[in-house]
């Protein structure tokens, strides 16, 4: 839990009810198309069968992007680099994984970027969110209906949840204006132990049609924002930065550790100031793996471990630049 809800258990509350209204939405359309629609309204003739089948995989395959968005989103920067600033600064030989040895010690890192809250270093992208408390690798953006950040691992499951969610909603639209215009719902009775019960079926189907427009709308909205940072290879905070570079304003300069843009080099074009943009095509595999048949399959197929990225300009072509990092005064 963030720090600003355990402050605010209010706040807090009202996350968490944000947070669970996908889930409570996604087991009443449930309800509506098994119960109501293929058991209650079609007494699960042969045509509910296919309806039940189809419905049931793609609420199964909605679910695993859901689980995989939200359980591969835990590593963060703590948990690759498990040492403060000072471990850095004093070049100290702690035992640390390969990866970390790798690129503090035997690169022989000069920037020595640190994140002034979690006190960890901070690989290029990476960035620190403080509703999660903690720092993210590739961190895209955070997810207020789902609580959890988009970063580096659960990017392409995120993608894929808000694509099925949006095919899902329209299902549900079509399939229940089929069902109140041939289905006869005002008045379908049960007769159970001689007593006749009135089967409301019309308002269920109403109540899901809105739910899934409002599904649709907000899904579709989060889908074309994240598409459109995945054909650009670049964060929410990248974004930010760069339309303040093509302003002339450096107020985001410190987002960029990498490329031609570190060396305040002027007029770049954004393709060129952004040193992960490698082409359209290239960036999108760079989330989603090279083979266009695992695009749409809920495994992992991000390319590279999330600390190091491939660039758009040779090394050569880069000078070193020394970043002086913000260091809270209760560490020095």
């Amino acid at each position: 839990m963030n720090a600003i809800a355990e402050k605010n258990p209010k706040w807090s509350i009202i996350k968490g009810l944000i947070s669970s209204l996908l889930p409570f939405t996604l087991l009443y359309f449930y309800f509506t198309a098994i119960k109501v629609l293929c058991v209650d309204s079609l007494r699960f003739n042969s045509t509910s069968l296919y309806i039940y089948l189809i419905y049931t995989a793609m609420i199964s395959y909605i679910i695993i992007n859901y689980v995989r968005t939200m359980n591969d989103n835990k590593v963060t920067t703590f948990d690759r680099f498990p040492f403060t600033y000072h471990d850095i600064s004093r070049d100290k030989r702690i035992e640390v994984s390969m990866a970390v040895k790798e690129q503090v010690i035997d690169k022989q890192v000069k920037d020595k970027i640190v994140c002034e809250y979690c006190l960890v270093y901070k690989p290029p992208r990476s960035a620190h969110c403080k509703e999660c408390g903690r720092c993210f690798l590739k961190r895209v953006s955070h997810c207020y209906f789902l609580e959890t950040c988009i970063g580096f691992h659960n990017q392409k499951f995120f993608v894929l949840l808000l694509a099925s969610l949006i095919v899902h909603g329209m299902a549900v639209i079509i399939a229940f204006i089929i069902a109140l215009k041939t289905t006869p719902l005002y008045k379908m009775v049960a007769v159970r132990k001689n007593q006749e019960y009135t089967l409301v079926f019309e308002a269920h189907f109403i109540i899901s049609i809105v739910i899934a427009f409002i599904e649709v709308l907000i899904c579709t909205c989060y889908l074309v924002f994240h598409l459109y940072l995945i054909f650009r290879n670049e964060t929410n905070l990248e974004r930010k930065a760069l339309n303040l570079y093509k302003m002339n304003d450096d107020a985001l300069d410190y987002v960029f550790t990498q490329g031609l843009v570190t060396l305040n080099t002027p007029d770049l074009n954004r393709d060129t100031a952004n040193p992960y943009f490698l082409g359209y095509y290239k960036n999108v595999r760079e989330v989603f793996g090279d083979g266009k048949w695992e695009w749409a399959l809920p495994t992992y197929t991000m390319k590279g471990n999330g600390t190091e990225f491939e660039l758009n300009c040779a090394k050569e072509e880069l000078k070193a630049k020394t970043l002086v990092p913000v260091i809270p005064e209760h560490v020095i």
